[in-house]
């Protein structure tokens, strides 16, 4: 991976500030959120959801995923396997974090492997192109950005967030894997890639 961009830190810190202030403000959204993403079109029964425990003032995708299931889709968590590496899912039914890796609430080891379909990712902000700024590890982007080291089919990624996290423009790194659709408390957000 290239060095980050010197740029994402200064933003970094703009908008954890305003997560956190529509975290505060909005304690219903993980509810509104579910509500959005029920029903969704390219949600299909039995194919693979996956989403991550929140940390801190991540939006809550919980609740869309246990509707989801009440649906007929398969639920899965993120696991995070070490610091340079790829992120792995394991089946998730509704229980609580078995425990933290590098400060990651983490799902049952033990449970069996599966590769998503469909992925809900967390992020401090984004763009309307799809771009996506996390908190700096790379996982995601070496899970699915175009250095992958394996190859596998991708999934349709959703980045959560609520409104005030949409930025006007981010930018865009060779191995980052930009988002397909961004799903906040008020609506779907279409991205348009340049």
């Amino acid at each position: 991976m290239t060095p980050h961009d010197p740029s994402k830190s200064s933003l970094r810190v703009q908008y954890s500030a305003l997560r956190a202030r529509a975290h505060a403000d909005d304690p219903d959204a993980p509810g509104r959120l579910a509500a959005v993403l029920a029903g969704f079109a390219l949600f299909r029964p039995g194919m693979v959801l996956a989403g991550y425990f929140p940390i801190g003032t991540e939006l809550d995708p919980r609740p869309a995923m246990l509707a989801a299931r009440a649906a007929g889709l398969r639920l899965a968590m993120v696991q995070t396997m070490g610091a340079d590496q790829a992120l792995e899912f394991r089946t998730w039914d509704g229980q609580a974090p078995s425990g933290l890796r590098m400060g990651v609430p983490n799902p049952d080891p033990h449970a069996p492997a599966v590769w998503p379909d469909v992925v809900l990712l967390p992020l401090l902000a984004c763009d309307r192109t799809g771009n996506r700024l996390g908190r700096g590890g790379g996982h995601y982007d070496r899970t699915f950005g175009p250095q992958a080291p394996y190859q596998r089919r991708p999934p349709f990624l959703i980045g959560v967030c609520h409104g005030a996290q949409l930025a006007p423009q981010l930018p865009r790194e060779p191995h980052d894997a930009p988002l397909d659709l961004i799903a906040t408390p008020d609506g779907l957000i279409r991205v348009h890639r340049r």
